[in-house]
């Protein structure tokens, strides 16, 4: 009854509408003058500028389509790329077929030698990769060299005979002019939907330890940025590459504002290398490190304001050992260049150079500062330092302390054996069996340990726990209420 009555319902409505309406009307003309705007030719030439930016952008854009082969029958359907591959959606149901298909974006940086720039996670395992240029045409692609640290890759067209009518190429600009503030454009194939522009502002720079890729920084923008416009270019107002777009910020998986290039600098050393020699080799100096913390300098008799990383293990043999680095030395500079406390300044640093090149260290040692030249290594994924733990052959009585630690000596150093709930070791995150490797940058006996808990308003320990080293800071006046 209620499914025949609905059209009678709609048809009824569409009949007094229609009745209601007599006679005919027009709207007014798309000429019709409108209110004067002072600001109305500077708004066009902006606008005018972006258009004529994003329709020349849009020659050298790169639609990439990949199929890669799914390990094992029946498995179930998975996005193929970490951040930004335009996959499947269904997940409900076992794969049907072992081959699955993605897209992402890219960009041509050369017509002749056919190079397209696009990232790594994109192409990653692919079997067959296929580009749709913007003219049209569609060819085959192969994988000149890529690089999962940087999330940077470089593909070529196969076919030397392609079409290049109405194509062009992007030039990578200098990433480290980029402000903040100025205007972008991000360009892609955010859902599948080619060629799509969108227009934001650089929102920061420098973006680093989000866990995106193992090396390098990026750029923060607000230009609507979603999946599919991975390996897509971040175009600054003089229609040059200032980066590379690589992930979101989003919980929902969507636009929230939030989006990360790799910067043109970065991508255009990995990308010569790649082109060149086919990889990128990881530079390696042997030191386990942590970001250096302002409040740590009045401790260390360090200068107010010190700010690098503080180093943690130094490996036996290795360059920077050779050179004379020890745990506890607070790196501030490489090559003249000061260290920040808030990214992933030494890493990307010596992680981009290649084996065999010189690098200076300034750094401070017990106040004083100083310098050393070292040869940086290759990376081999496995060196690292590692210290041992000595067992306590006694247990010992607890003293007493306003930071509620207790401790004994071994010849590595002082072991925790007992921390007191809601004392500030507590609340520090210090365990039972941590070792304290140093205090206040000095190696303590047990006796001294404790004198200096009782006359010390706070106390930087250097710990370890299995097998790995931090700093905690202590305040005696911090506690649980």
């Amino acid at each position: 009854m209620r499914t025949w009555l609905r059209p009678i319902l709609v048809l009824g409505i569409g009949w007094y509408s229609f009745g209601f309406t007599a006679g005919k009307y027009e709207l007014p003309p798309a000429s019709t003058p409108t209110p004067s705007n002072p600001a109305a030719s500077v708004l066009k030439e902006i606008s005018n500028g972006l258009t004529s930016i994003s329709l020349q952008a849009k020659k050298a854009l790169v639609f990439v389509s990949v199929s890669k082969t799914m390990r094992g029958q029946g498995a179930m359907p998975i996005d193929p790329f970490d951040l930004f591959g335009y996959g499947p959606q269904q997940r409900s149901a076992p794969m049907p077929a072992p081959k699955q298909e993605g897209l992402g974006s890219g960009f041509i940086i050369d017509l002749d030698k056919r190079y397209i720039i696009t990232n790594n996670h994109v192409v990653e395992d692919a079997d067959e990769i296929t580009v749709k240029l913007a003219n049209g045409e569609i060819y085959p692609a192969k994988v000149v060299g890529r690089d999962p640290n940087t999330d940077v890759a470089v593909i070529q067209i196969i076919n030397e005979k392609y079409k290049r009518d109405d194509l062009g190429a992007l030039v990578l600009g200098d990433s480290d002019e980029a402000l903040v503030g100025a205007l972008v454009v991000a360009l892609g194939a955010p859902f599948g939907l080619e060629a799509s522009v969108s227009l934001g502002v650089i929102s920061a720079r420098g973006r680093g330890n989000l866990q995106i890729t193992a090396l390098g920084d990026f750029i923060q923008t607000d230009a609507a940025i979603n999946p599919g416009n991975s390996g897509g270019p971040l175009i600054n107002m003089d229609g040059k590459v200032i980066g590379m777009n690589t992930a979101i910020a989003s919980r929902s998986g969507g636009y929230n504002g939030v989006g990360f290039a790799s910067p043109s600098n970065l991508v255009r050393q990995v990308a010569i290398s790649l082109i060149n020699e086919g990889t990128v080799h990881r530079g390696w100096v042997g030191v386990a490190f942590q970001p250096f913390k302002s409040e740590w300098a009045h401790s260390m008799k360090l200068p107010k304001g010190t700010a690098g990383v503080i180093a943690l293990q130094v490996t036996k043999g290795g360059p920077a050992d050779r050179a004379g680095i020890q745990p506890q030395d607070v790196i501030i500079g490489v090559d003249n260049k000061p260290l920040s406390d808030e990214n992933n300044d030494l890493v990307n640093i010596v992680g981009l150079k290649k084996p065999g090149e010189k690098v200076r260290f300034d750094f401070y040692r017990n106040g004083q500062r100083k310098t050393a030249d070292l040869e940086i290594g290759a990376w081999d994924g496995q060196a690292h330092a590692s210290v041992k733990t000595g067992e306590p052959k006694n247990s010992v009585e607890k003293n007493k302390n306003p930071f509620g630690l207790s401790v004994h000596q071994t010849k590595k150093g002082m072991l925790i054996t007992a921390v007191e709930p809601k004392s500030p070791a507590q609340m520090e995150g210090l365990q039972k069996n941590d070792l304290i490797l140093f205090a206040n940058g000095t190696i303590l006996m047990q006796q001294d340990f404790y004198e200096l808990l009782k006359s010390a308003d706070e106390v930087l320990l250097f710990i370890e726990r299995n097998e790995k080293t931090f700093l905690v800071h202590l305040n005696k006046n911090r506690s649980k209420k």
